[in-house]
């Protein structure tokens, strides 16, 4: 994993002097292609656990192409296409926080590992090898020794839509995450699903309360600490994106960020 995955600001944000326990975001899904909502998820899972730990670091894991040519039937977009989608969004979005309290500037990376395996792969073993990775690195050792911390700690995040359109396949291996937070964001396409903090607390009935006290955080998107903005753009999706890039429409425009509606439309993606 060391290949794909950067460590350099992570190490320099480390190396800083932290008021709160440091804590690494993890995110991945297809980014076919990348969008807004992606990076308000970032956002919003930030505010989440600020009062308890500081980010230092977050990595955006894109899938394989394996997994993305399985899941969408069509309108699929090459892996390294969506890399630099990627780190077009990177871009744009750290500049547009270089004015906020929490800017982002130094602390978005892209791990490129389960991209750029043949094989498709469970999330539960995606985030378990990353924490690993991080975790027996030994420059990352020796700043936590520092600190007299003994692991830095993981926090997955996801969208709601990820636990209850699968819910059977994500629950399993949840053994091997009991370090990890994760952090759930409702999530729903269409209709709002009614059940869905149900479906995902269903997450923790293979062990005990404590566990989903302790590793599951569930981020409401109509609540009032949700911003107007949030709310409105919680169905944006890259299906959508695709969908109306396929049937020639511009509405997708508004769903991503400028340079990546440049990058789309000079290499014209998906334009026969």
């Amino acid at each position: 994993m060391d290949k794909y995955t950067p460590i350099a600001n992570l190490l320099r944000n480390l190396s800083k002097t932290l008021l709160k326990p440091p804590i690494v975001l993890l995110i991945s899904g297809s980014f076919n292609p990348v969008h807004i909502k992606h990076f308000q998820i970032l956002k919003t899972a930030t505010q989440a656990i600020k009062e308890d730990y500081e980010v230092i670091a977050c990595y955006i894991s894109p899938f394989s192409q394996k997994h993305v040519d399985k899941t969408y039937k069509q309108g699929t977009i090459p892996l390294q296409q969506r890399i630099d989608m990627i780190k077009i969004a990177i871009k744009e979005f750290s500049e547009e926080s270089s004015n906020e309290s929490s800017s982002w500037i130094d602390m978005i990376d892209i791990s490129e590992w389960d991209a750029n395996l043949e094989d498709d792969i469970d999330c539960h073993l995606l985030i378990k090898t990353f924490s690993e990775f991080l975790n027996n690195n030994n420059q990352i050792k020796t700043l936590l020794s520092e600190k007299n911390l003994n692991k830095l700690k993981i926090a997955y995040i996801c969208g709601s839509d990820l636990i209850t359109k699968d819910k059977k396949e994500k629950i399993k291996n949840l053994e091997d995450l009991e370090d990890i937070t994760i952090i759930i964001c409702e999530r729903y396409l269409e209709e709002k699903d009614k059940d869905w903090e149900g479906q995902c607390k269903e997450l923790g009935k293979l062990y005990t309360e404590k566990w989903i006290e302790n590793n599951i955080i569930l981020i409401k998107q109509d609540t009032e600490n949700t911003s107007n903005q949030d709310k409105n753009n919680i169905k944006i999706s890259s299906t959508k994106i695709i969908n109306s890039l396929i049937q020639n429409e511009n509405n997708w425009e508004e769903m991503t960020f400028l340079g990546v509606t440049k990058y789309i439309k000079d290499k014209k993606i998906l334009k026969s």
